[in-house]
């Protein structure tokens, strides 16, 4: 990973967009390459105006999803909202937002530094003989804060109106199948038995002494696919145990 002062940058793309013009006087078609020299000008300097003071690229580390924090949404917002889905990655208390990609290629970031990375769910506060899970009450505020939170950063959807919509029905649909349900569950890898219409019997003993018998998984679609996972596990609805005993007895048979 290589780090410049977002100043130094723009001076590089100041000269490179002058010698263009100048070329583009004798060979017309060099006029798109200017285009495209403005527009990663453009972003440089709305990245600047926001606060952001370097630049970095050949950034290696993997993209992290939602939620952003405050610094990252307003870099966010400037130099992309509404037109992609940010790319965004973080190393060592630093975030890196996707500015463009050069002709090398290459692609550009700048670097936010932040103050504290945002959790809108916090640890379990059920733990069952070792198995953490999440209350109903304390999930039900956790989609509340997703909700929030996707409002806000209503930049960071392609098309804000009809995407806010969407999650709408189906934060409904999520809460719905959260209060019908004993507990909520981050589970990985697991030996289950899929039935239909997202069900799922456990077959893990230890799981199921602890009432994890049946279980629904939580889903949104896209772009919002981060609220139904955290750590890589994929959060599900324990189904309370009389509605468990009826699904397995209809799966048995």
């Amino acid at each position: 990973m290589k780090v410049q002062p977002v100043e130094r940058v723009l001076r590089e793309y100041e000269r490179l967009l002058e010698r263009g013009v100048k070329a583009s006087r004798i060979f017309p078609e060099l006029l798109n390459q200017c285009e495209r020299i403005v527009d990663r000008y453009q972003a440089l300097k709305r990245a600047m105006d926001v606060g952001v003071k370097e630049v970095a690229y050949d950034i290696m580390e993997r993209n992290v999803e939602h939620p952003y924090p405050p610094e990252v949404l307003r870099v966010v917002a400037a130099v992309g909202g509404g037109r992609w889905f940010p790319s965004v990655c973080r190393k060592d208390g630093v975030a890196y937002v996707f500015l463009f990609s050069t002709d090398y290629p290459r692609n550009y970031y700048a670097v936010v530094p932040y103050r504290e990375w945002p959790d809108l769910l916090g640890e379990p506060d059920l733990d069952l003989d070792g198995v953490k899970a999440y209350s109903v009450e304390k999930f039900m505020r956790y989609l509340d804060r997703c909700w929030e939170y996707s409002r806000l950063a209503r930049f960071c959807w392609y098309d804000p109106d009809y995407s806010l919509a969407k999650l709408s029905k189906e934060m409904e649909e999520a809460k719905r199948l959260v209060e019908r349900s004993s507990f909520v569950i981050p589970l990985g890898m697991m030996i289950r038995d899929y039935y239909g219409d997202g069900y799922y019997v456990i077959k893990n003993e230890k799981l199921r002494s602890r009432g994890v018998k049946v279980v629904k998984v939580l889903f949104f679609s896209l772009p919002f696919s981060w609220i139904e996972k955290r750590d890589e596990k994929n959060f599900y609805c324990v189904v309370q145990e009389d509605e468990a005993r009826e699904n397995e007895k209809e799966n048995r048979a």
